[in-house]
C-alpha cells in the first residue's frame, strides 16, 4: 500500500466528524472598522432566547473555526463575551485566538487577543486591553523559541476603549494572522 493510500485510510473516517454548526451569522454585526456592533450581537441574543449565538466549523484535529457570543460565566463581571478561535495544521499546530468583554449597553470591559505556531513552543503572543479610568491598558507578551520576547504593561490615556475597531495590533477575524 502506497504511503497516499495509506493516508486516505487513515483520513478518511475524520472527514464523516467534520462539523458545519451556524446558529448566527456574524457578519450581520459587522462593522465598517472590522469590529462587532456588540449592541445589535446583544439585542440578537435576547431576541433569540437561546444561551448564546455560534457559528464555525470543526475538522477533527485539523481545523477549527469558531464564533460565539453570550453571556459572561460567573467569574467574570457582568456583561457579554464575544469569543473566536480559529486554529489549524495537525492537532492544531498554529492557531489565533481574540476575546471582548462588554457590559450590558454593549460598552468594552476588556479585550485579549493571542496567537501561536508550533503549539506555542516556537512562537506565542498574547495582548490584553482593559478599560480603566486611567485610559487604556495595554499587556503584551511573547515568546519565541521559548527564550526570546518579554513583557510590556503601559497605559495610553490618548486611546479610549471602543467597540467599533479592533485593537491596534489585532483584528478580531477568526482567520486572521499576525
Amino acid at each position: 500500500m502506497t504511503h497516499h493510500r495509506l493516508a486516505a485510510c487513515l483520513l478518511l473516517p475524520l472527514t464523516a466528524c467534520a462539523t458545519r454548526f451556524q446558529h448566527y451569522d456574524f457578519a450581520q454585526a459587522r462593522l465598517p472598522g472590522g469590529g462587532y456592533d456588540t449592541a445589535k450581537l446583544i439585542a440578537e441574543l435576547k431576541a433569540s432566547g437561546a444561551n448564546g449565538l455560534q457559528d464555525g466549523s470543526w475538522f477533527p484535529l485539523i481545523h477549527l473555526e469558531r464564533t460565539e457570543f453570550a453571556p459572561t460565566p460567573a467569574n467574570l463581571p457582568d456583561g457579554y463575551v464575544l469569543t473566536t478561535v480559529s486554529a489549524s495544521g495537525p492537532i492544531f499546530f498554529a492557531g489565533r485566538n481574540d476575546r471582548r468583554i462588554v457590559d450590558g449597553k454593549g460598552a468594552l470591559v476588556e479585550s485579549a487577543a493571542g496567537n501561536w505556531f508550533g503549539w506555542g513552543l516556537l512562537h506565542h503572543a498574547r495582548e490584553q486591553d482593559i478599560a480603566t479610568t486611567h485610559g487604556l491598558r495595554r499587556q503584551t507578551h511573547g515568546r519565541t523559541l521559548l527564550l526570546f520576547g518579554g513583557n510590556e504593561l503601559r497605559y495610553r490615556a490618548d486611546a479610549p476603549a471602543t467597540n467599533d475597531a479592533p485593537p491596534a495590533s489585532a483584528t478580531t477575524t477568526p482567520a486572521a494572522a499576525k
